[in-house]
């Protein structure tokens, strides 16, 4: 089971990130982001029963460029698909039932009633969310926060080694050399929301 951990924020009456549990769920931040409307970078996907949630900042998006001929056109656009396919691939997208993702939704409106001290927002090895409040973290919660803690300070290590040699700032696609994946710095198994199934 991965976990994110929310304080109450009583001068916001809204539930934020914990500050002594950072995580690398960005899957479920994805979805703690998606409640709020005015995020318009996070992306909430309905087909066929199955909801896919994501953040649009993690896409780069094709620079608009003039071509000679079609055939250079067709290799530019071949090449971003090509970047396109891998990205999304690895990208934190929450992938859950539509039924889920109501009962997740009700479960934010009835958890921002209570306004808990903290909010948990939790996914099963089934890919189930759910959410909770509490006014007390129990010793198992505090286990926990410290072990996402932990996940996520290695991820940091990792990205803060990656980064400043490789990372582009640069939100446009105009070649291969724009591209970056979480696989340039991460294992398979360090990208935890890929483990989503249901």
């Amino acid at each position: 089971m991965r976990k994110i951990f929310l304080d109450y924020m009583e001068r916001f009456n809204f539930y934020w990130l914990s500050d002594s549990c950072t995580s690398i769920n960005f899957d479920l931040q994805n979805l703690w982001l998606s409640f709020d409307r005015t995020n318009d970078w996070m992306r909430v996907d309905i087909d066929e029963g199955v909801v896919r949630i994501w953040n649009s900042w993690d896409m780069k998006y094709q620079k608009d460029k003039n071509f000679i001929s079609s055939e250079e056109k067709k290799k530019y656009d071949d090449a971003y698909a090509q970047y396109w396919f891998k990205r999304r691939e690895e990208m934190p997208i929450l992938e859950i039932t539509e039924q889920n993702y109501q009962e997740v939704l009700q479960q934010w409106y009835d958890a921002r009633e209570k306004k808990l001290a903290y909010m948990i927002i939790s996914i099963d090895n089934f890919g189930w969310v759910s959410i909770e409040v509490k006014d007390k973290l129990s010793h198992k919660d505090q286990q926990d926060m410290q072990q996402e803690h932990q996940k996520f300070l290695e991820y940091r290590k990792k990205w803060d080694a990656y980064a400043p040699f490789t990372y582009k700032q640069n939100k446009e696609w105009q070649s291969p050399a724009d591209e970056e994946y979480y696989s340039d710095f991460l294992t398979e198994a360090e990208m935890v929301w890929k483990k989503k199934k249901f």
